[in-house]
């Protein structure tokens, strides 16, 4: 397959950083094609659909979505549809992003190759909204006044700003938000492993213990507590098991005190997680006490 690569200076008009336009027939976008630059499209009328790597969307009227650099995708165009085609380059985007913590962590996420089909619907309110600042963006950039590009830039905000709620807002977000209501469960199942590391509990009961399946139990855990749960479970035993090494207890007694059935899968996780084995722990100890 040929796949053309565009570059921002394509467009004869085109600033440095910046260029927008009203479409009404691209032959060269509906030829499979990447490009240097991030590009919105806005469906002003009829429909168009966007095609990519990984599957297609159709767009209709008040929707919009954002192709990142370097994505393969090329449109089909419905008769006498019109849409805004802006785009903007990495260096025009990190003016925004470096003070706007939402919309970082959209185009954060919208770098990922799976996420380049999302696109944004947007209500009639929102549609209103969004098309005068695609106008006014045209106009500042037609026009070139004092500042014009500083100007696209703060409506180019805004733009990026609404993709990023709207993506909050999906139903996808909304599963995220369900699992950061579990936080409490989680930090309780913590609180029972600091307390009781040394008997014999499965990676399903603690689940149970905390009202919550294997699945969603794993993934709001690692994001409490920053790894899994064995892992967890694994730290609080060996870290117990170092202070009583230096309190003078003989490595083999240390090992069944923690919670561990054989020495082998001790030794194995304490030499893991401290780096050294436990006798060679123990010797370091006793040089510098």
């Amino acid at each position: 397959m040929n796949v053309k690569n565009f570059v921002l200076s394509y467009y004869k008009n085109a600033t440095s950083n910046m260029h927008i336009q009203i479409v009404k027939n691209s032959m060269e976008a509906q030829k499979p094609h990447t490009h240097d630059y991030y590009q919105i499209y806005y469906i002003i009328k009829g429909s168009v659909e966007n095609f990519t790597e990984v599957g297609s969307s159709l767009l209709f009227q008040g929707d919009m979505v954002i192709t990142p650099p370097k994505s393969m995708h090329f449109i089909k165009q419905s008769e006498n549809s019109e849409f805004y085609s802006f785009s903007f380059t990495a260096h025009a985007l990190g003016k925004i992003r470096n003070g706007n913590k939402l919309a970082n962590d959209y185009i954060s996420w919208l770098n990922n190759e799976k996420n380049i089909l999302t696109k944004v619907t947007l209500k009639d309110s929102e549609s209103l909204t969004v098309e005068n600042i695609f106008m006014q963006t045209l106009n500042e950039f037609n026009q070139k006044k004092v500042a014009y590009e500083e100007v696209m830039c703060c409506y180019l905000n805004l733009l990026i700003t609404t993709f990023a709620r709207k993506h909050l807002e999906s139903e996808e977000a909304t599963k995220v938000k369900i699992l950061y209501g579990y936080r409490e469960q989680i930090k309780h199942s913590i609180q029972y492993v600091n307390q009781n590391y040394a008997e014999d509990f499965s990676l399903k009961e603690m689940a149970q213990y905390s009202a919550l399946s294997v699945s969603v139990f794993c993934k709001v855990f690692k994001e409490v507590s920053g790894c899994t749960f064995n892992e967890y479970l694994h730290k609080t035993r060996i870290s117990v098991a170092k202070k009583l090494i230096q309190q003078g207890l003989k490595i083999s007694v240390v090992c069944g005190l923690v919670g561990y059935k054989d020495f082998s899968t001790f030794y194995r996780n304490f030499k893991k997680i401290t780096g050294c084995s436990p006798e060679k722990y123990l010797n370091r100890h006793k040089l510098y006490r």
